[in-house]
């Protein structure tokens, strides 16, 4: 498995907070993702998940 270091800033966990998403699972799924994909909107990388707890996310890398 690759190993993957996330740069945390205060701007990127209130993004994600606002989606519903909490910082553990965000790199638990882009640490090992279902499906690797491109967002139709922006054009990004982007991962689909399923956390330990059963939620999934599609998340932009």
């Amino acid at each position: 498995m690759p190993y993957y270091h996330f740069w945390w800033t205060p701007e990127i966990e209130e993004y994600i907070t606002q989606h519903g998403v909490s910082r553990e699972e965000y790199e638990e799924v882009v640490s090992d993702p279902d499906e690797m994909l491109v967002s139709d909107t922006s054009g990004r990388p982007a991962c689909r998940g399923t956390t330990s707890s059963g939620k999934r996310f599609v998340l932009c890398v």
